[in-house]
């Protein structure tokens, strides 16, 4: 494969400056290849080299996870479900050209971390548009939790061309 290829020759003698940038990129997308194709062995060696140790269970890639769910469960995927305008409001408002992360001061280094907070019934940034829209979608499915939802977390993060491996995987 060409990924396979790119990873060669970075391992080469004959090899530029910039072959090693892009044999971490091969080498990270054969890892995605493995996981998506059920090759976990081979994905996992891949990102060993990268010095990752973590990624999602291989019954997640292979949509076998077989334990029980609770019966307050109450997680759905909804095709469409919020406005196209309001999620390309959201696009430009947050695209890497825009003001939100020089505002925001993203790449500050005594900044480590930052989100907001929406209060219900706020509308001060397109993102509370996007949060209040989903308000009745969480009603039909939870409609208790949404009665008593008074305030929604937020943060957005943006890949630099040297963040190849994204945002590390957590849970809030």
């Amino acid at each position: 494969s060409l990924l396979r290829r790119c990873v060669e020759r970075a391992s080469s003698g004959r090899r530029r400056s910039e072959d090693s940038e892009a044999a971490r990129v091969a080498r990270f997308y054969l890892a995605l290849q493995g996981c998506q194709l059920g090759r976990f062995d081979e994905a996992d060696s891949e990102l060993r080299r990268l010095g990752l140790s973590k990624r999602l269970a291989d019954e997640v890639w292979t949509e076998s996870c077989s334990g029980t769910l609770p019966l307050d469960f109450f997680v759905r995927v909804l095709d469409s479900g919020l406005p196209a305008e309001l999620l390309e409001r959201a696009q430009l408002a947050l695209a890497p050209a825009s003001s939100y992360w020089e505002d925001h001061r993203y790449d500050d280094p005594e900044l480590a971390f930052y989100s907001h907070a929406h209060m219900m019934g706020e509308d001060l940034h397109v993102i509370d548009g996007i949060i209040e829209a989903m308000r009745p979608l969480l009603a039909k499915v939870a409609p208790d939790i949404a009665r008593s939802v008074t305030v929604a977390e937020w943060w957005v993060h943006q890949r630099r061309h040297d963040q190849w491996h994204g945002h590390p995987l957590h849970f809030d």
